[in-house]
């Protein structure tokens, strides 16, 4: 007859293991960083299709300026092939001294030979770039004239503030009969317009924009 064991049931001690040592001439890996956001690229210019002229157009604001390709059909219609902006600054001190700063003209004629180019090769058969508020009021805008005009063969044409509205009307009614009374606020002024259809009714350009504010603010 066996006897009974009086140990109770025997029980799995946990052995702790061991890593393996690293192997000699053998740096540790850093953990890998995330790489920063990459700017996203610029959207590939549409072809010109046959039958339409194809134009460019650059505003000059107070801040920034910017280009529009597009082609024109005989029907009315128009279809914008690229776009461009820079931020180029022109109402940077304007507003205080009355002269555009020598950085602000530099930097714009750079922009517009850029976009000189980028006309050309999209095939555009004229190229008109208006400026507005800051170069308006500023008492050395020819030297820019002149300045871009080396640079990049653009003639900037200075705008008055109807004009301005006027233009302004022209891009926000086009196409549309309807009447509307339409707020432009720029860089360096503001265009107050009540439109029927394409044609101004009446039009006004306030000298108050968010540049020229916050020079004095």
């Amino acid at each position: 007859m066996k006897r009974a064991s009086r140990r109770g049931p025997l029980r799995k001690r946990a052995v702790p293991m061991k890593r393996p040592a690293p192997k000699a001439g053998l740096a540790k890996r850093p953990a890998p960083k995330s790489a920063p956001a990459k700017r996203p690229a610029p959207k590939a210019a549409l072809p010109a299709r046959r039958g339409g002229r194809v134009l460019g157009v650059v505003d000059l604001g107070s801040n920034s300026v910017r280009l529009q390709i597009a082609q024109a059909f005989p029907d009315g219609q128009v279809q914008v092939l690229s776009e461009d902006r820079a931020a180029v600054r022109l109402g940077q001190q304007v507003f205080r001294t009355g002269r555009l700063s020598v950085d602000s003209i530099e930097r714009t004629s750079v922009a517009l030979a850029r976009f000189a180019r980028l006309a050309e090769r999209a095939g555009a058969e004229r190229v008109r770039a208006v400026a507005t508020s800051a170069v308006r009021e500023a008492s050395n805008r020819q030297q820019l004239v002149r300045t871009v005009k080396a640079h990049s063969g653009i003639v900037v044409e200075v705008i008055s503030g109807s004009e301005e509205a006027r233009l302004v009307c022209l891009g926000v009614m086009f196409g549309d009969p309807d009447r509307a009374l339409i707020l432009d606020i720029g860089g360096g002024s503001t265009e107050l317009i009540a439109a029927r259809g394409q044609e101004p009714e009446s039009a006004y350009s306030l000298q108050v924009g968010s540049v020229r504010l916050k020079e004095f603010f």
